[in-house]
């Protein structure tokens, strides 16, 4: 946009308080009196104010943003100056990143020039010229802003002192230990070939792709499920490569077609799900088919197919298995229950977590209990039997007190094990759904695992050691108090 575009009045006015003549006139006396080192030699010995910019970037003129962040910043400066410290202030520049290439490559496209036959070297020097360029043009126009900083001798990013002064500060972190090598999901630019920052992505709405594709019959009971094909629709292209089975429900009826169109299914034999079958013929616009034959999901058994990139490679066995596998999900479907689903839900994900967590233990527990209970001298039991005790009492004078240190220990291991509860939830849930099975201890381990939050786990892991370490304490506690002896 420019000014003819705007509806500006026109006047015969100059502007107010003569500017265009006193605003070079101000700027040429700031600089004859070498205005910022005199302002260091009268704030001399005085208590320091460093102010450290976030500094703009060299690729283009100054914006509405750039002006305002640096007149804010210039007046926190003259403020501490006039507050009668010696306040410091060294501008900057960023000359990093994909902006300063993409404006190179511009360039590049208005004279027909391909970037990829521009040899590296040539390319890194017409970047740092044209950023060396923008520098210069930045400081003039912050100089008019009034801004007052030691424009000689400022600082970028892409200044062979500044790069130095990273890697001696990177091998003081390797020195000390403080470098680690972990696993972080970073965005990359499939253009450029390099990784991006979160402020140089744009965000749009998008209509992933779907595809039909098709898995061929390798080996099957069902004869004329041969030289056939397991069409499968997805909205993850990109996941194919790494599929290792093909679902199905034995409920559901499925059909074998021979196509006869001229197209991509041409002579081939297909196999979907009755219920898809209309939309599936419509969407692939087969029109010339035969029904070949019927059949339900469970004669799918033991059915092999291969991989759709065979011819590439994938050579691996792709079996077919029923959606709702295992034995428990055998039974349940055996007493009427269709469709189960152990974690498909908050609470029955919690319930089935829980159970699998209190099978894996009840082992433990009761091999526990059974050696108290065979410590229990049996002369106690018999004396009781003299004495015409009768079984309850027995157990509350007898059984109970005795078995009472053995249980509480119990107990307490018990509690150990379920505050550290973690295997069984990133093996079977990874915490989900949404989070409803997570536990502490799941959550620490993904910190370190998953995001490759060293810092922050390990903070978490010793807070929760310390809570775990007081909690146990004042239950033994409790429990030396309940096990003394009533008498």
């Amino acid at each position: 946009m420019s000014k003819s575009d705007i509806n500006l009045p026109k006047t015969a006015f100059s502007m107010k308080a003569n500017l265009p003549t006193r605003e070079p006139e101000i700027l040429n006396y700031w600089q004859k009196i070498n205005l910022y080192d005199e302002l260091r030699k009268s704030s001399k010995g005085k208590e320091k104010f460093v102010l450290h910019d976030g500094p703009p970037y060299a690729n283009g003129n100054i914006h509405m943003g750039t002006a305002l962040n640096k007149i804010l910043k210039d007046i926190i400066v003259k403020f501490h100056q006039m507050d009668g410290k010696d306040s410091i202030y060294v501008p900057g520049w960023d000359c990093h990143g994909l902006p300063i290439e993409w404006k190179i490559e511009e360039e590049y496209k208005k004279n027909k020039k391909n970037k990829n036959d521009v040899p590296i070297v040539e390319f890194r020097k017409e970047c740092r010229s044209f950023a060396e360029k923008w520098i210069e043009i930045h400081k003039g126009q912050f100089k008019r802003l009034g801004v007052v900083g030691d424009w000689e001798n400022y600082y970028s990013t892409m200044s062979f002192d500044a790069e130095a002064q990273i890697v001696r500060e990177l091998g003081k972190f390797l020195k000390e230990g403080s470098l680690y090598r972990g696993y972080k999901p970073v965005l990359w630019s499939t253009v450029e070939k390099t990784a991006l920052a979160d402020a140089e992505v744009e965000y749009q709405d998008h209509k992933s792709d779907t595809i039909y594709t098709s898995f061929s019959v390798r080996s099957s009971k069902i004869k004329e499920l041969e030289e056939s094909e397991i069409i499968i629709w997805t909205t993850t292209p990109w996941t194919i490569p790494a599929n290792k089975a093909l679902a199905y429900n034995e409920a559901l009826e499925y059909v074998i077609l021979q196509v006869n169109d001229e197209g991509d299914f041409k002579n081939r034999k297909i196999v979907i799900a009755q219920a898809l079958l209309d939309s599936v013929i419509n969407e692939c616009g087969i029109k010339n088919y035969k029904e070949i034959k019927k059949l339900k999901g469970k004669e799918f058994k033991d059915t092999i197919c291969n991989h759709p990139f065979l011819n590439l490679g994938y050579e691996t066995e792709i079996p077919m298995l029923e959606a709702r596998f295992g034995p428990i999900s055998r039974l349940a479907r055996e007493l009427g229950w269709e469709n189960p689903s152990f974690f498909g839900s908050h609470e029955m994900a919690r319930a089935v977590i829980m159970m699998m967590d209190a099978w894996t233990f009840i082992p433990l527990m009761m091999i526990m209990i059974l050696a108290g209970l065979q410590a229990i001298p049996k002369e106690m039991h018999e004396a009781a039997d003299v004495d015409g005790a009768p079984p309850w009492k027995k157990f509350w004078e007898i059984t109970f007190p005795l078995m009472l240190p053995v249980s509480i220990t119990a107990i307490l291991i018990r509690i150990i094990f379920k505050l550290k509860l973690a295997d069984i939830i990133i093996n079977v849930t990874s915490g989900g759904p949404g989070g409803a099975t997570d536990s502490v201890t799941s959550f620490i381990f993904r910190e370190y695992r998953d995001r490759s939050n060293v810092g922050y786990g390990t903070f978490l892991a010793i807070f929760y050691l310390i809570i775990i370490v007081i909690l146990m304490t004042i239950l033994i506690k409790i429990a030396d108090k309940w096990m003394r002896p009533r008498y």
